[in-house]
């Protein structure tokens, strides 16, 4: 990736349903997405090559299938608990999410989103907290461009 101009990446969410063994991983997930448990802060991590490696720590699903069952408040009260776990922790809280994932049922992520960021512009504008793009990321970690 590095050769071909890619300075940084998104690596699988580094939450604790990953270290659940495989066949306890589907129940795992149900009960991380309907229970406001706060996602990881992350850390950015370089290889020899210079590619930053950034995890993720949320992503903002859809509201679909049973999915559209999660209210936007609990999904937001799981984003705000990952930006409170970052600033504490010194970390990242890295929210994602693909653009089809506000194709069906936009309003349930999108109301989500709207208070996550809310939140985020509230601590950064106490200076708790900085917004940061991957570009910038990538510029912070110190990696040799």
């Amino acid at each position: 990736l590095r050769e071909a101009g890619f300075g940084i990446c998104r690596t699988p969410d580094a939450s604790w349903v990953g270290r659940v063994p495989s066949p306890a991983r589907i129940v795992s997930r149900l009960v991380d997405a309907v229970l406001p448990i706060a996602p990881p802060a992350v850390f950015p991590s370089i290889d020899d090559a210079g590619l930053v490696y950034l995890p993720g720590s949320m992503i903002l699903m859809r509201g679909e299938g049973f999915r559209a069952h999660i209210p936007a408040g609990m999904r937001a009260k799981k984003g705000v608990l990952g930006l409170e776990n970052a600033v504490r922790q010194g970390g990242v809280f890295h929210l994602w999410f693909h653009p089809w994932n506000l194709i069906e049922h936009p309003d349930v992520p999108l109301d989500a989103l709207d208070t996550i960021l809310a939140q985020a512009a509230r601590m950064r504008d106490a200076g708790s907290l900085s917004i940061m793009t991957m570009a910038d990321v990538f510029r912070e970690s110190g990696s040799a461009v």
